[in-house]
């Protein structure tokens, strides 16, 4: 089984085309650094220059990358049903999750699972001591003597327990909890159980998606956002860990374009944490007003953080930029 590897915002500019048959690209000096040192990791090709959004782009390829020498990448094309095309100059390569990767790391442990649980012999030892096998096989009240520690048959036999041999069954599992816990559906409201939907971006449950700075902070785009839930985004919030001095840090969350008429805020007005904030446990948080117009997203938008302001005198520190779709 292939096990991805990740690192955080990386993203780069391929200063010179690629060939539809090419196997090597360089990007921008210094920058393959951005990218993990363990392989392989897959990476999205689009006309950067072209679109905003690789989602717009006809000619996006996913490309799986074998190795890397510094600021030159070996990658595999045409992964996860995109083609081996040609892209021009600056073209952009980004390590987004994709849906193959992101189904190799949710749903790779399944296959291990099954296959221990197949197995006949797997974990269960066998004891042959005679009077404990005597007193579970004749004494059927359990009586204060009897030896239950010991089992001498093999792992199939269990399969000849029925479901309320020698226990009560009053505390199994309702049949809407079993669904729940096979991923099968949706558990109602009855029970505390959380299918694969609610955290993952199905028809129900919500799904947070975030983005971090860490340090100083400056003016710019964030590494963008790919929408993986049908929804409506019921919250946006800026928190930072150092308050801007001198002027108020602003962030804007847009959505499928990088111009202040994007905003998902509105009168387009960006989020602000201004220099007087209150502190909450230590960090300090503001959200924004939300145009009920622009909340509404679908599976392969593209949500882009944009810092337009910082602190005049001093920026502002450690900041993480979130949105709720529900």
């Amino acid at each position: 089984m292939t096990y991805f590897h990740y690192t955080n915002n990386a993203v780069a500019i391929i200063p010179l085309s690629i060939s539809s048959t090419d196997t090597t690209f360089s990007v921008e000096t210094g920058d393959g650094a951005l990218f993990p040192s363990s392989f392989p990791f897959r990476v999205t090709l689009w006309d950067g220059s072209s679109y905003a959004s690789p989602g717009d782009d006809p000619d996006v390829e996913i490309v799986e990358v074998t190795d890397r020498t510094d600021d030159t990448f070996t990658v595999s094309r045409g992964k996860e049903s995109t083609t081996g095309v040609s892209h021009p100059a600056d073209s952009k390569v980004a390590l987004l999750v994709t849906a193959g990767t992101f189904e190799d790391t949710t749903y790779g442990i399944n296959p291990r699972i099954e296959s221990h649980i197949s197995a006949t012999d797997a974990h269960h030892a066998k004891y042959t001591d005679v009077e404990a096998i005597d007193a579970i096989n004749g004494d059927t009240d359990h009586g204060s003597t009897a030896n239950h520690d010991y089992f001498s048959g093999s792992h199939a036999d269990l399969t000849t327990v029925g479901a309320t041999d020698h226990h009560s069954n009053a505390n199994d599992p309702t049949a809407d909890e079993k669904a729940a816990m096979t991923n099968a559906n949706s558990p109602s409201s009855s029970n505390a159980f959380a299918t694969m939907d609610d955290v993952s971006g199905g028809s129900s449950g919500y799904r947070i998606e975030e983005r971090f700075i860490y340090g100083t902070l400056t003016i710019g785009t964030m590494f963008p956002v790919i929408v993986r839930k049908n929804g409506t985004i019921t919250e946006s919030s800026v928190t930072v860990g150092v308050l801007p001095e001198g002027s108020s840090v602003l962030v804007d969350v847009r959505k499928n374009g990088n111009t202040s008429t994007d905003s998902i805020h509105n009168s387009d007005a960006a989020i602000e944490i201004t220099t007087t904030e209150t502190a909450t446990n230590g960090f300090y948080t503001s959200t924004g007003s939300l145009d009920s117009g622009m909340t509404s997203v679908s599976v392969g938008d593209v949500l882009y953080f944009e810092i337009t302001q910082i602190g005049s005198t001093t920026s502002g520190e450690d900041m993480v930029a979130r949105v709720i779709i529900e």
